[in-house]
C-alpha cells in the first residue's frame, strides 16, 4: 500500500475538481478556521516546555504541512509534532482521538512523529506509530459545521508518556 492515496471528487455541470492528498499537508477544498491566538499561544507554551525537556528547538509550520511544528537539533530537523490542549483530566475519558488525515499527514512522514497533548492535570506526548484503539466517526458537535464530523483516531491515554504531571513536579 502507498504512503499516501488520492481521492479525487467531481462537482456535478463540470464544475472544478478537487484533488485532496491525504497524508501530503492539507486538503485543496478550504474549509472555515477555528483557531484562535488563546490556542496558538497555548500549543506554543506546551511545545516549549516539552523541547525544553528534550533539548530540542521547535519550528511552527505553515499550515499545508497537516501538523504543527518540526523538532531540531543543531538545525536539524529530527522530528515532527501536532499539539492539542485538552481542557480536561487526563483519566476522565479512556481514550482521546486525533482526526484520521492528522494521522496520516505524521504517518508519511519519514522522521517520527509525536502528538503532545496538554490536559489540566499533565503533559503527555505519543509516537504515531503506537497502534491505536480503534477508528470511529467523531469529533466537535457544538460549531454546527458538518465538516467537524470525521474518522477520528483513538488512543488510550495510559499509552501517552508523561512529561509532566500536577503535584510532581516540586523539588
Amino acid at each position: 500500500m502507498p504512503p499516501y492515496c488520492t481521492a479525487n471528487f467531481k462537482r456535478p455541470q463540470n464544475g472544478p475538481r478537487f484533488s485532496i492528498p491525504f497524508g501530503r499537508g492539507v486538503p485543496s477544498v478550504m474549509r472555515t478556521m477555528y483557531e484562535s491566538q488563546t490556542d496558538r499561544d497555548n500549543e506554543q507554551g506546551v511545545i516549549t516546555f516539552a523541547c525544553r525537556e528534550w533539548g530540542y528547538d521547535a519550528h511552527k509550520l505553515p499550515i499545508s504541512y497537516g501538523l504543527d511544528y518540526a523538532l531540531s537539533k543543531e538545525n536539524k530537523i529530527v522530528g515532527y509534532a501536532e499539539v492539542k490542549r485538552r481542557h480536561n483530566l487526563k483519566d476522565k475519558y479512556p481514550t482521546i482521538f486525533i482526526a484520521q488525515h492528522k494521522w496520516m499527514s505524521a504517518r508519511a512522514l519519514e522522521l517520527p512523529c509525536i502528538w503532545v497533548v496538554a490536559w489540566n492535570d499533565s503533559i503527555g506526548y505519543i509516537n504515531f506509530n503506537t497502534p491505536y484503539e480503534y477508528i470511529a466517526m467523531g469529533g466537535r458537535k457544538d460549531r454546527s459545521d458538518p465538516a467537524d464530523q470525521e474518522p477520528m483516531v483513538h488512543w488510550d491515554t495510559n499509552k501517552f508518556i508523561t512529561l509532566w504531571m500536577r503535584g510532581h513536579d516540586e523539588s
